[in-house]
């Protein structure tokens, strides 16, 4: 049994956590960590725990007994912590599903997100960051060749980046180079975490659907970096939100120059454990709380293009579930351990 804890405990992603891991059975939650609610029980938030949430400085003291460390903070503290941990001493596997680690290029990152905390060189040396490389491996379990399997670090892909690289990677050995590939993506609330902000009112979300960081959503970078490990394409990316909590509905497309792309997807996510294909459009209900990702490939005879669609609830595949799926493989565990939950229905 692993000892796990979750340092973030209080937010949307911290608490899909809890709620995932509660039956899993080779890990167990003893530490969950929350600054703004430290000393209130977690059962305050989520039923049947009798965990109390800590403070940051309360967490070092127990730190050395962690097996795995969850961190469900917001970006640009996940360097923080890690900073500190290390001069801790703390040797705990660690999953970021902050953006903190996702980036090989640290220029790249601080184009997209402009973090407020800038480091001396001697913590992005300690960040492995001081030569353009870091040691977070991109977690996207079910691409291709993604095995996690014993490392030590893993920083969990970005919500919308999961939904739509599941839906480039099987077409992307047909693209020519500098392809230009289009993405409108939909999410509900919950995507946008707890703040409270004018947009997420409720008289202003229902019955409403906005767009924003039209052409300019940091995840832009982060796909676009990723599938350049394997082809340089160019990622227009643009992000509504809609009057639902969960939920991520992708549109994807590009020119594309055959007709065979059912078969094409069909075989690439052969064998893969959370990603299904399709043969018609799929809605967000069909995943909602599940860790699945329903694709559906369509050819544009007339235009020569391909359109993707892709589904997955934002808090489970695009968050909690696939960081246990990278915990799972870091650990030598099935890929598939404790997530298995069908959808919920209606």
């Amino acid at each position: 049994m692993y000892n796990v804890a979750i340092v973030g405990v209080s937010g949307y992603t911290g608490l899909e956590l809890v709620r995932l891991l509660e039956d899993h059975p080779h890990f167990k939650v003893i530490e969950v960590v929350g600054a703004s609610q430290a000393g209130k029980p977690l059962n305050s938030f989520i039923l049947n725990s009798n965990l109390t949430i800590k403070s940051l400085d309360e967490f070092w003291d127990t730190a050395p007994k962690i097996d795995l460390i969850f961190l469900a903070l917001p970006h640009g503290e996940s360097r923080a912590f890690y900073l500190q941990s290390v001069k801790n001493g703390i040797s705990a596997k660690i999953i970021d599903l902050s953006s903190d680690f996702r980036f090989h290029s640290e220029s790249n990152y601080n184009y997209w997100y402009k973090p407020k905390t800038q480091f001396s060189d001697d913590a992005l040396e300690i960040l492995g960051r001081k030569l353009e490389y870091q040691g977070f491996h991109y977690g996207l379990t079910d691409a291709r060749n993604a095995a996690t399997s014993n490392l030590k670090l893993v920083a969990n892909p970005g919500c919308y980046a999961t939904s739509i690289l599941y839906a480039i990677l099987p077409a992307l050995p047909y693209l020519p180079d500098d392809a230009l590939i289009v993405a409108d993506a939909i999410s509900g609330a919950s995507g946008a975490g707890k703040g409270l902000s004018d947009r997420l009112h409720f008289s202003n979300q229902f019955e409403n659907i906005v767009g924003y960081s039209l052409a300019a959503h940091r995840h832009t970078g982060e796909i676009e970096e990723y599938l350049a490990r394997t082809k340089k394409v160019r990622l227009q990316m643009s992000a509504q939100l809609a009057p639902m909590s969960r939920g991520i509905h992708s549109i994807v497309s590009f020119d594309f120059a055959r007709d065979d792309a059912l078969s094409i997807y069909q075989k690439y996510y052969e064998g893969a454990k959370f990603v299904r294909v399709r043969e018609s459009p799929p809605g967000t209900k069909e995943v909602r709380g599940s860790n699945y990702c329903l694709l559906h490939p369509h050819f544009d005879i007339r235009l020569n293009r391909l359109v993707v669609t892709s589904v997955i609830d934002n808090l489970v595949k695009g968050a909690a579930g696939q960081a246990i799926e990278n915990a799972n493989l870091m650990c030598s565990i099935p890929q598939d351990t404790g997530l298995l939950q069908q959808p919920m229905k209606p």
